[in-house]
């Protein structure tokens, strides 16, 4: 049976940060800023092909096919019924960003139709992804047992490209995962859909012009938004990206239903909304049934909940992430 109270949208859920978080989330990015700054470098000084338009192909975003219906409208499927987008997210992992940033690079380097050469690991010679992924890691521990922020960086990387390269997920290849040694050395992209029906996967190959995907602004990744915003956020965005260019419509609705079942999102992460709105990301019509912070004065009748409308703001994503971020938080840090 389903949950009348969130036939609509629950909007209240998650949708604010604690002072506490605020200053932790900011904290967090002062420490990462040079580390930003220098992935961000690599990242845009390796590219061949400029202002570009990141395309991602549908299925890495929504399941074509609803996930089996929990009889509960905020209740989140596992994994095996997410997409891929959904289906990597962890809230201190890096296997999403880490993916999407793959997706750029490859973009960048590859023309259109072919498949892109394997980046390593790392490479003091040529662009690795230990030079354009960013973590918060700091040194631990003294003398012979102390732990750089080299070593921390790897071992998460190693734990991100395991997620990505795992049975489950297969958008990653790890050609030399047998060896004893340099086993995540040279991943290869796989296909972002992941998995087809029956259980093949494809080599990623650089969408054509005439491949139906989802457009994103390379703004999200010369700027540092990769680096700066969590996955929950990440997906938010892809979703509304998503609906906004497959729709063609200017601003978009998403039901719970649609939310939950075609996107893995749950309430949590759909909450994030106001902050992407202080963002700047984002721009939000709120339905006249509803208050700013998505409130319904009748919460047990669905005929009188309406849907927030969104839409994604792409100028917003041309700013410098980590000063817009610390900012946003800084002004509104417990609301």
């Amino acid at each position: 049976m389903q949950n009348k109270a969130s036939s609509g949208e629950d909007f209240s859920v998650g949708a604010a940060v604690s002072g506490s978080q605020a200053r932790t989330r900011i904290e967090r990015l002062e420490r990462m800023r040079e580390a930003i700054a220098s992935a961000t470098g690599h990242l845009t000084t390796s590219r061949r092909r400029m202002n570009l338009t990141v395309r991602i192909r549908p299925g890495f975003v929504r399941l074509e096919s609803s996930a089996p219906s929990y009889y509960s409208d905020r209740k989140l499927p596992p994994d095996e019924y997410r997409p891929p987008a959904t289906r990597i997210m962890a809230p201190r992992g890096i296997a999403l960003r880490l993916y999407l940033i793959g997706l750029f690079h490859a973009q960048a380097v590859t023309a259109p139709g072919r498949v892109p050469v394997p980046v390593p690991l790392q490479d003091p010679h040529r662009t690795s992804w230990a030079d354009l992924i960013a973590v918060d890691a700091r040194r631990q521990g003294r003398g012979r047992v102390a732990a750089s922020v080299h070593d921390k960086k790897l071992r998460q990387l190693h734990n991100a490209l395991k997620r990505l390269a795992s049975p489950q997920v297969q958008l990653m290849y790890l050609p030399q995962e047998e060896q004893r040694s340099g086993r995540y050395d040279l991943p290869q992209l796989l296909d972002e859909e992941g998995p087809r029906s029956d259980g093949t996967v494809k080599d990623y190959v650089v969408p054509e012009e005439r491949d139906e995907v989802v457009r994103l602004p390379d703004g999200l990744f010369v700027n540092g938004w990769i680096h700066v915003l969590e996955d929950t956020e990440l997906a938010f965005l892809l979703m509304i990206a998503h609906e906004m260019q497959m729709r063609g419509e200017p601003s978009v609705s998403i039901s719970s239903h649609v939310r939950l079942y075609h996107f893995g999102i749950g309430p949590h992460a759909h909450g994030k909304h106001l902050l992407l709105q202080r963002f700047g990301l984002l721009h939000t019509d709120v339905d006249s049934s509803r208050d700013e912070k998505g409130r319904v004065p009748h919460p047990n009748d669905p005929l009188l909940l309406g849907l927030h409308r969104f839409r994604l703001l792409t100028d917003g994503f041309s700013r410098p992430a980590v000063d817009v971020v610390i900012d946003a938080l800084n002004d509104h840090p417990g609301s």
